[in-house]
């Protein structure tokens, strides 16, 4: 038989779907040959005449369920919807002949699902596939599509670029209109699957599911072979439902601690588990692909059983402390790069680390602003970073550790935090009691420090943490040794190094004036306030001093176009508050006195993560020669006139010439 007959049975067989025609033309386009079929329809290459270039015909099969046809049309408009260079273009919805038909790219290439077979993807274009993959899918899931058929014969491979497409949005759910499919009905490819589609429980089926997918994939072009091992669909869903799946490491031990971690998150029995989205796995996928630390917890069999609970345990610190302290001024796409913590020397991060003495390192985190040290052989066990908070542990001797601690805070009062840090650092890992607290000062810091009498498995342990809530970011040095240890000595001389290096102006009532050549400014400021550096336009100078947690006091002067100064201030405040705080300016008055003349506002504040915790602030604006000149003094316990005579004093020092 000739190929071209092959080719014209084909279209008979496949096309004569309602008649005895045979068909050859749908509307404008012109069938080729069949290059697909999947579960509701086939697929064929065809030439579109306006465009003179090859599109892709998906027809559906002869049904007589109007259901069935309900979902042909579902699934061309919802791809309709995405416009991604990562997910498959639909130009076209049409009828001929009886026969539902949707227009579509015409990828040239293959599938991912037969380029495995052929060919032996490597480790980083395994991973760059995989991400893009999941950002096309994230896309998807912003437009309140979930996928629920990911797997690799759904994901075409272009023969030109390389680069991967997702197909197939036949099982797709719409979140924002009624689901079609029926509870109890299991949709989806057994291999590929997560637990809750295996249970056929429609309604537990979210994103989690399409991240699952993402993981099976992953996981089988790492390992080349499936995630899901089984004979027939009986043992692969019992498989799923079970989540028996081998880590990736025991499959093929080369494969790294944390690649495995960020495969088997994916693969999470657990929905809550898995990644809480598609873009944080592409993420993390990132980070690993240069060399920088990933976001998700290690997995516990990978560190040695005499030390996994502790550092189990601060680790989930740090996930908790981003959670309970989110309010980054501005989230980096990737943490800070470092080397990996299993080995035993100092991390080799951006923050300089700078050699004391023979014996001694200091390290500087700069973007906390804060400096310890260490000594030179204390190996890092463990140092992880996330998006608002670092920790790095250094292991003393067995079972005895030093933790730095560091993450941003929207609180004012540690009195708040204290109980929720304890409570994830030592809850269900070691009973505590409280010995001491006592209120203690480290260098230029002041905060609280607690002595522990810790027990875990029979054996009694001491701890010892300090807390420190300073500018908006709380310092937490911790620790734990055996009891009566001798290294504890040494331990409390690298807590007691902890200092903070923002420009400390010196003790005292006020210093020099401080000149703003660009703006003809001059003002004053308070010498046991502590500078804290702001990033501007070369069009702007904004300088901001602390004092204590949340009490501070900013210069803003900046270029302007406009003269409308009520527009101005409503931007500004806009701004300044929205990312972090609900606010209202409770009193506007005009301001008149030491040579200044503007508006003043009183505004009351409310952290949105703690509606608790509010805040008062005085504004003072005022617009003189295209520039304006503002004032900005926040104060978090009381609104007391007396409680801002800071305000009043940095005012009457500012002076415009």
């Amino acid at each position: 038989m000739s190929s071209n007959k092959r080719k014209d049975d084909d279209l008979l067989e496949i096309t004569n779907l309602k008649s005895n025609r045979r068909i050859t033309q749908l509307g404008i386009y012109s069938l080729k040959e069949q290059i697909g079929a999947g579960g509701m329809g086939k697929v064929f290459k065809a030439y579109h005449p306006r465009l003179a270039k090859a599109v892709a015909i998906k027809v559906m099969m002869a049904q007589t369920f109007e259901e069935k046809r309900n979902r042909f049309f579902r699934e061309a408009r919802l791809m309709a919807k995405l416009k991604h260079p990562n997910i498959i273009t639909v130009h076209d919805l049409g009828s001929e002949s009886n026969i539902d038909y949707i227009v579509m790219d015409y990828i040239e290439g293959v599938s991912l699902d037969q380029s495995l077979k052929t060919t032996r993807f490597s480790k980083r274009k395994s991973l760059e596939t995989i991400k893009k993959i999941a950002l096309a899918i994230e896309y998807a899931h912003q437009h309140n599509i979930i996928h629920r058929d990911l797997k690799p014969s759904n994901i075409m491979m272009e023969a030109c670029s390389g680069e991967p497409i997702v197909m197939d949005f036949g099982l797709a759910k719409d979140v924002d209109v009624p689901e079609m499919t029926k509870d109890g009905t299991v949709i989806g490819t057994p291999r590929y699957m997560s637990p809750e589609q295996a249970e056929g429980n429609i309604a537990k089926v979210t994103k989690a599911s399409d991240i699952y997918s993402l993981g099976a994939i992953l996981y089988e072009m790492l390992a080349r072979t499936p995630a899901i091992q089984g004979n027939s669909s009986v043992s692969l869903m019992c498989n799923v439902l079970e989540g028996n799946i081998k880590s990736l490491r025991e499959v093929s031990p080369k494969i790294s601690v944390d690649l495995d971690t960020i495969c088997m998150k994916a693969l999470h029995k657990d929905p809550q588990q898995r990644y809480r989205s598609a873009r944080k796995m592409a993420e993390d996928i990132q980070c690993f692909l240069e060399n920088k630390p990933i976001f998700a917890k290690p997995r516990k069999k990978s560190f040695p059983v005499t030390t996994a609970v502790f550092c189990g345990v601060l680790i989930l610190l740090g996930v908790i402390a981003s959670v309970l302290f989110t309010q980054s001024e501005q989230r980096p796409k990737s943490p800070k790069s470092a080397k990996s913590s299993k080995l035993p020397k100092l991390p080799n991060t951006q923050n300089p680390i700078v050699a004391k003495d023979a014996s001694w390192f200091v390290v500087k985190e700069k973007p906390y602003k804060v400096a310890y040290q260490v000594k030179k052989n204390w190996p890092v066990y463990f140092h992880q970073e996330f998006p608002t908070s670092k920790f790095v542990i250094y292991e003393v001797l067995p079972q005895t550790y030093v933790c730095f601690n560091f993450c941003r805070t929207s609180s004012s009062k540690l009195s708040d935090l204290l109980p929720q840090l304890e409570k994830s650092l030592f809850d269900g890992h070691y009973k505590f009691q409280r010995q001491q607290v006592s209120a203690h000062k480290i260098k230029n810091l002041r905060g609280q420090k607690i002595t522990y009498r810790l027990y875990k498995e029979n054996r009694e342990y001491y701890g010892e943490s300090f807390y420190c809530l300073h500018v908006n970011y709380i310092y937490v040095v911790t620790a734990i040794c055996r009891k009566s240890a001798p290294e504890l000595t040494i331990l409390r001389e690298s807590m007691s190094s902890v200092q903070s290096y923002g420009q400390v102006v010196a003790e005292g009532t006020f210093q020099d004036e401080i000149h703003e050549k660009n703006f003809h400014a001059t003002y004053k400021i308070d010498r046991s306030w502590i500078k804290h550096e702001i990033e501007t336009p070369p069009t702007e100078v904004a300088k901001q001093y602390w004092r204590g947690a949340a009490s501070f006091i900013q210069f803003n002067f900046w270029v302007v176009p406009s003269s409308n100064l009520t527009e101005i201030i409503r931007s500004s405040l806009h701004n300044f508050f929205s990312d972090f705080y609900t606010y209202k300016v409770v009193k506007s008055s005009h301001r008149t006195g030491n040579g200044l003349r503007g508006k003043e506002l009183l505004v009351h504040l409310k952290v949105k993560t703690n509606p608790q915790d509010k805040r008062y602030a005085k504004v003072f604006y005022k617009l003189a020669n295209g520039n304006v000149y503002t004032v900005f003094y926040m104060y978090p316990e009381k609104e007391n006139e007396a409680y801002f005579s800071p305000y009043e004093k940095a005012l009457n020092s500012l002076k415009i010439r």
